[in-house]
């Protein structure tokens, strides 16, 4: 499978292992980062047309690939394949830089993850959403992809 960037450079995503052995290089870094900004704008369309558990799902994808984009970034090694926002903060280094509110929002975007792939409760998590907080957690995520963005320029 190949992932098509803005410079219409493939990048074949069956590369992105979890080899750690080998030293990864800047396209497959960038592609942490740029497929984070992909999944912000379609959880902006999962906002758009009230789907809020796929939202959540989008939001909770973003911080993820957000945090191992760092760890690519901070390594030179590939992200493990794991789902878990707090550990990936740790394994990238910046944990302790995070706001306490930035630990409860990571946190508060665990059920997501779950709900979405394994929908043992998906329906009272559907009902605890609305609008308002699907927004709030839009505009949460963004915020973070974009603190994210600022760590990656140095």
């Amino acid at each position: 499978m190949s992932q098509k960037t803005d410079d219409l450079t493939e990048i074949n995503t069956d590369t992105l292992s979890e080899d750690h052995s080998t030293i990864i290089t800047a396209a497959q870094k960038e592609y942490w980062i740029d497929t984070a900004e992909e999944n912000l704008q379609t959880a902006k369309a999962m906002l758009d047309t009230k789907r809020y558990l796929w939202l959540g799902y989008m939001c909770h994808l973003v911080a993820e690939k957000a945090l191992k984009s760092i760890i690519a970034k901070n390594t030179n090694e590939f992200p493990p394949k794991i789902h878990k926002l707090i550990d990936l903060a740790k394994q990238g280094g910046i944990f302790t830089e995070l706001s306490s509110e930035q630990i409860k929002f990571l946190a508060s975007l665990m059920p997501f993850q779950i709900e979405a792939r394994y929908p043992s409760h998906k329906k009272e998590v559907y009902n605890a959403l609305n609008f308002d907080n699907c927004k709030d957690i839009f505009i949460k995520t963004e915020e973070f992809l974009l603190w994210i963005k600022k760590k990656l320029l140095f």
